[in-house]
């Protein structure tokens, strides 16, 4: 499929992923009745019974329609309505149908018939419903799970749902068309290409409306404990994250109390604005002041900020003079042997480790690092990450430059905020964070489980969720 048709469908089912969850995208060869012939990549359908013949011919899609599409549709263009026009369009309710039976004759089925313009549910006797149609034209059908109703369209014009209302919901619903005489022929479109009815403004409207119902269901509000309820989670946020001025005003405004003291609150901030400016030798040292055991009781996260403490110094450092040793010193990472050698000498002594130049303190973090990682069993693809940068004059335009991005701090600070917030037996995420992400599991629970189709147009949008 072009990938612009793909596009297409996917804006018109943002929650559908093609990858395990099938649309339905042509005519199923093996369910199709013997008096059909499909051609053009089996979108098109064309009657060849004999003409003496008076059975209906019916196909159904490849796939059946998901009810997480919150709303499906696809289309025919009548190209020859043969001798008859005996064309059928509708729904199938289930993978067995009877193949020689127009759309809307036999249970669980749903058609709208061109020759007469009479609309079908499951029994022979049809109802008035709209035009006939013929060759030229283009015909639609869709089922909108959230509302329970399937429609009908003529040439984009929309002829509402007639007696297909209150339809039980479904994950097992299939496109269905049924040709009837001579030399009928029709082409279908499932979303390979634009529509004739304007079906994404049909979409839109739907989600307005199912959006619109939710926004009425009636919440308790007793004694404002909703309000508070929210103000609260909006707090804790801001605590978290460190906006001691916002969360002061706010627990002020709303007369609720702050869950960390604010001086705690601006003291942490601090800490995590070292870290994200790049300044990793003072947040350590603060760290240990101002929480002493706080990186022993947690060697990873230790581990990974001596890492980022050693890349921040490599970035500052003209290295090429250093070159031939700190290779030497990045290939022994490989191996885990870090003992760092200058070109035909031995070890590095005590003594030159003591020395104050940078160069100097690549070395003496590098063994650290070592250490630390030997110590704990900690992961070594960190440090051979780090290492690696000594092998260039400029690592900042090498391969592996994308360490040096100051991006990389953020998950850091996030990370040693947390474990602040847990050794002062606080929760290591907001709990409105906690609830938006118990929310988007729940829509996503709902929509892979339910047949009804509401989920769709709630859940849609909602990605940042999670």
């Amino acid at each position: 499929m072009d990938p612009n048709n793909q596009n297409y469908l996917a804006s018109l089912y943002p929650l559908v992923e093609e990858k395990s969850t099938s649309l339905p995208k042509r005519w199923h060869q093996s369910s199709k009745n013997k008096n059909l012939s499909l051609s053009n990549r089996n979108l098109t359908v064309q009657y060849q019974g004999n003409a003496k013949s008076k059975d209906a011919g019916t196909v159904r899609a490849d796939a059946p329609i998901p009810p997480l599409c919150g709303a499906y549709y696809f289309e025919i263009r009548v190209t020859d309505k043969g001798k008859d026009g005996y064309i059928g369009i509708g729904l199938n309710r289930g993978a067995a149908f009877k193949s020689d039976r127009h759309p809307g004759w036999e249970k669980d089925s749903y058609g709208y018939h061109g020759d007469d313009g009479n609309a079908f549910m499951s029994n022979t006797m049809g109802v008035e419903f709209g035009p006939k149609f013929g060759t030229g034209d283009i015909v639609g059908c869709g089922i909108n799970f959230a509302e329970r109703c399937i429609f009908f369209t003529l040439n984009g014009l929309f002829l509402g749902s007639g007696p297909f209302t209150d339809i039980a919901p479904s994950a097992n619903f299939y496109p269905v068309v049924g040709l009837q005489s001579q030399g009928e022929t029709v082409e279908a479109n499932f979303g390979s290409e634009k529509f004739a009815f304007d079906f994404p403004a049909y979409l839109t409207e739907t989600r307005d409306r199912v959006r619109a119902q939710v926004a009425r269901h009636p919440v308790s509000n007793k004694h404002g404990e909703w309000v508070r309820t929210v103000d609260s989670l909006v707090c804790g946020l801001l605590v978290h994250h460190g906006y001691s001025g916002a969360a002061e005003a706010l627990a002020k405004s709303a007369r609720i109390d702050l869950i960390e003291p604010a001086e705690d609150i601006r003291s942490r901030q601090g800490l995590l604005s070292l870290l994200l400016k790049g300044d990793l030798d003072e947040a350590l040292r603060r760290t240990e002041e101002l929480h002493p055991g706080l990186l022993a009781a947690n060697p990873n996260l230790h581990f990974q900020l001596k890492c980022r403490q050693f890349i921040e110094l490599v970035s500052r450092t003209d290295v090429s003079s250093a070159i031939p040793q700190l290779a030497v010193a990045a290939a022994a990472s490989g191996s885990g042997d870090v003992e760092m050698r200058e070109e035909g000498s031995s070890a590095v002594s005590k003594s030159d480790v003591e020395k104050t130049t940078d160069i100097d303190r690549i070395f003496q973090l590098g063994r650290e690092l070592h250490t630390l990682r030997v110590n704990h069993g900690l992961d070594q693809a960190p440090f051979a990450d780090a290492i690696s940068l000594l092998a260039y004059e400029q690592p900042a335009q090498s391969p592996m430059s994308h360490l040096l991005d100051s991006e990389q701090r953020e998950p850091l600070a996030r990370a040693l905020n947390s474990a602040i917030l847990e050794s002062r037996c606080q929760p290591s995420r907001p709990a409105l964070e906690v609830a938006l992400s118990q929310a988007a599991r729940c829509l996503s629970a709902l929509s892979k489980h339910s047949a009804d189709g509401s989920v769709a147009f709630v859940a849609e949008g909602t990605a940042w969720l999670k």
